[in-house]
C-alpha cells in the first residue's frame, strides 16, 4: 500500500513522503544502527571511543528511539489508510516567450508569447509540459528549449494574461 504521512503541506515539510518510501529509509537505517550497535559494543569500539563510549551509546539509544517513533508514525499512518501517489496536481499558467526566429515574430516590437495550461504537481512541471505541448503546435520550432519561460503562476488565468499588454 502506497500512503503519505502528510498530504498537506505544513510548516515543517511541504514535500509528502509515500510510506513505501519511508518504509525503505527505515530499513536502511535499522541497517546502519545494528551495524553501530555491533561496533559500539565491540572490543574495536571500547578501544577506539575510550570514555566517550558512554556517549555514543546514549546517541545510538536516541537513534533507536526516534526510529522507534517514525515507525510507529509509518504504522499508524497505514492503518489510517491516509492516500498516496502522486503530489496532488494543480492548475498552472503558464507563458512562454516565441524565439526571434520563427516567421511573424521576427522583428517584432514586443514580446510574441504563447499561453498555457497545464496540470502539474508544481509550476516547473506544468512549464515543461507547455512548453512540450507548444513544441508540438507551432510549425518551425527547432529546439522545445527555444521556448522561454516567461511566467508560471498558479490557476487557470487566460483572461488575466489576455489583459496584461505588456505579454503581448
Amino acid at each position: 500500500m502506497n500512503t503519505n504521512i502528510n498530504t498537506e503541506p505544513t510548516e515543517s515539510s511541504d514535500v509528502p513522503v509515500s510510506l513505501d518510501d519511508l518504509r525503505k529509509v527505515l530499513a536502511l537505517a535499522e541497517y546502519g544502527r545494528e551495524d553501530r550497535s555491533e561496533y559500539l559494543n565491540s572490543e574495536y569500539g571500547r578501544l577506539d571511543y575510550g570514555d566517550e563510549l558512554k556517549g555514543a551509546l546514549e546517541d545510538l539509544s536516541a537513534q533507536e528511539c526516534a526510529l522507534g517513533r517514525l515507525e510507529a508514525l509509518i504504522n499508524q499512518s497505514a492503518e489510517q489508510g491516509h492516500d498516496t501517489g502522486a503530489l496532488a496536481e494543480k492548475d498552472y499558467t503558464v507563458v512562454l516567450q516565441l524565439p526571434g526566429y520563427l516567421p511573424g515574430v521576427e522583428g517584432a516590437d514586443s514580446a510574441v508569447v504563447f499561453v498555457g495550461h497545464a496540470c502539474a504537481p508544481n509550476w516547473q512541471n506544468a512549464a515543461i509540459r507547455v512548453q512540450d505541448s507548444a513544441f508540438g503546435m507551432i510549425d518551425g520550432l527547432k529546439d522545445v528549449e527555444d521556448l522561454s519561460i516567461l511566467v508560471a503562476f498558479e490557476g487557470h488565468h487566460e483572461d488575466r494574461i489576455e489583459a496584461n499588454s505588456a505579454l503581448r
